[in-house]
Order: C-alpha cells, then sequence, then structure tokens
C-alpha cells in the first residue's frame, strides 16, 4: 500500500480504514490542483483507501479488489432492459447501424455534428444538452455521481460519430479507435463500412442505452475471439472467490479465481514462445467469419484448436 501513499501530505484513519478526501468529499489521491470536484467515492478493500474512479484504475490494474458502483444499482435500477441489452453489458462485441439512428428526442442522428455515444451509459445522443435531459437528469447515466458539484463540461460523450467519419474517410482500417476513452467503459472502432461502428463495453457500467440506441444494436452474443480477448469486460464467474467481490473486469480477477480460464492464464507466461507473434493459423476458430480483428497467439490463446492452452482441455 506504501507506493499509493507517496507524496500525500496527510492522511486520517478512519474506522480501521484510510481516508484520503477532504470535508467536501474530494480525492486527494492525486494533484487536485489539476484535477477538481471527483468525489472519493470508491473503496480499494485491498489496501483500504477511499478513492475517486480516476485512482482506482491503477489499483485496478494491480488486481485489487475495488468496490464501486453498487449503490446505483440498486438505487437507480439499472438492470437490463432485453436479452441483447445484458449480452452488451457482459462485453460482446456489437455493431450500431447509424442509418436511421434516431435520438431520445426523436431526431435523426446520423448526420448531426454533435451526435455522438457516452462511453459511461452508451446511449446516443444528437447533442450533449440531449444527453443530460434524456440521460444524466434522469439518472439513466449516473456517471456524474462521481463528482461532488455538477459538472457542466464533464462528459464521456467521447464516441463521436463526426470522428468516425473523419477515420473512415481518410482510409483508417476497420478496428481503428474513434476515441481514447479507457477500454474500462464502452470503446467505439471503426466497421467496414462507413454507416456503423462496433461497441464494446467494459466492466465499468453507468447506465443502459437508450431503447433507441439498443433497437440499432446488432450483439454478436456468441463467445467468438473479440470477446474472450476482451479482458476489460465484466467478470461473470460465480466461484466462491469472485462472487463477494464487487463488479469487476476480467483482467482484475484474483489469482485465486476458480474458473478455468483465469488459472491458466495466470499460468501461462507470455513474454515466451512468440506468443506476441500474428496468428496465421486456419483452425476453424481462428478463421471464422466472425472474426472481426487481427489477433495475436495470446489471444486465441484458450480456443485455437492448435493451441496446447486450449480451454476445453482437461
Amino acid at each position: 500500500m506504501r507506493k499509493f501513499l507517496q507524496n500525500l501530505k496527510s492522511a486520517s484513519n478512519v474506522q480501521g480504514t484510510i481516508a484520503i478526501k477532504n470535508s467536501k468529499g474530494e480525492c486527494q489521491l492525486h494533484d487536485i490542483t489539476r484535477l477538481k470536484n471527483i468525489k472519493a467515492n470508491e473503496f480499494c478493500v485491498s489496501c483500504e483507501l477511499e478513492m475517486c474512479y480516476i485512482c482506482s484504475h491503477k489499483h485496478i490494474t494491480n488486481h485489487c479488489d475495488v468496490s464501486w458502483g453498487e449503490d446505483s444499482y440498486k438505487k437507480y435500477n439499472l438492470a437490463p432492459k432485453s436479452q441483447k441489452n445484458k449480452d452488451y453489458n457482459c462485453g460482446h462485441l456489437a455493431k450500431l447501424h447509424l442509418q436511421n439512428l434516431k435520438c431520445p428526442c426523436g431526431k435523426p442522428i446520423e448526420h448531426e455534428m454533435n451526435a455522438g455515444i457516452c462511453a459511461a451509459c452508451s446511449t446516443a445522443t444528437c447533442s450533449k444538452e440531449c444527453h443530460d435531459k434524456y440521460a444524466k437528469e434522469v439518472n439513466e447515466c449516473t456517471f456524474h455521481h462521481n463528482f461532488t458539484v455538477d459538472m457542466p463540461n464533464q462528459t464521456l460523450r467521447s464516441i463521436l460519430f463526426r470522428n468516425a467519419y473523419y477515420l473512415f474517410d481518410n482510409g483508417y482500417g476497420m478496428g481503428t479507435p474513434i476515441s481514447k476513452t479507457s477500454k474500462l467503459f464502452t470503446t467505439g472502432y471503426l466497421s467496414d463500412k462507413r454507416d456503423s461502428i462496433y461497441l464494446q463495453r467494459g466492466f465499468r457500467i453507468y447506465g443502459n442505452p437508450a431503447e433507441e440506441t439498443l433497437h440499432n444494436l446488432e450483439v454478436f452474443s456468441d463467445d467468438n475471439i473479440d470477446y474472450v480477448t476482451h479482458t476489460d469486460r465484466v467478470c461473470l464467474c460465480s466461484c466462491n472467490v469472485c462472487k463477494p467481490r464487487s463488479i469487476h473486469s476480467v483482467e482484475n480477477c484474483s489469482i485465486r479465481c476458480q474458473s478455468k480460464e483465469a488459472l491458466i492464464k495466470q499460468e501461462v507466461n507470455m513474454s515466451q514462445g512468440g506468443l506476441f507473434d500474428e496468428c496465421h493459423c486456419t483452425c476453424k476458430f481462428c478463421s471464422s467469419g466472425i472474426l472481426k480483428l487481427t489477433h495475436n497467439r495470446v489471444q486465441c490463446l484458450f480456443h485455437c484448436q492448435n493451441s496446447s492452452f486450449q480451454i476445453s482441455q482437461d
């Protein structure tokens, strides 16, 4: 825990835990002169530290057990609206068709200058104002709960259609990221056509897509390569190690996780054996029609028929 407390001026011990926040509830694990009004509303169980969602990312990367989000899920009933919604929330790759896509306000938004998708709730809107009205203000998107005051200009509407059009028109290929938002949220990628984009959710889910967005969403719900290799997706393991933990990603799974996939992954030395070389295998899994992105050997490690770590093996 010492490495996370470097350069801190003060820390108070409250009921056996260390509270690193000021009287306003702001997280002070980071430089608050640069990042203000960010609420210390998450808790690292492993390090016994309160912190904000930004500071918790490095703890998650270090496989800490970070508690977050459950209060919002319970209070605002953010359960999936349908099986398609559930599959999408689980991290399956999805294609959003932009043609005839509508904002919750009813306006067609394919060619709107400020149209985009919120990486927190995955709702497509024609403008920031519509996202505020139809998602934020009615708590269909709860990302704003991360701040101590209302932050009008703080938004995760980072998957902008104009960026996708620009990249596509300038020859960028399928799979090119549209935004720089962390993969822990929703990430957007170019598809093979100008009037569609790929979307994939991480485990940080702050709301469900609006019905208008879901209607145009095509979810690839099978366990294809894009799902298996997306380790920032939510962990669905129900073993007695994962079940008591807070919502976490597959990458963040404890080394004691009892799922076979996690156990094998922990045992493999990924820096050896050419596992980061591009895969040229022609087996049924690697060459299937559902493959959307090029991959290296470590990404198909558990399902490639020529891999010694195939997950179906005993």
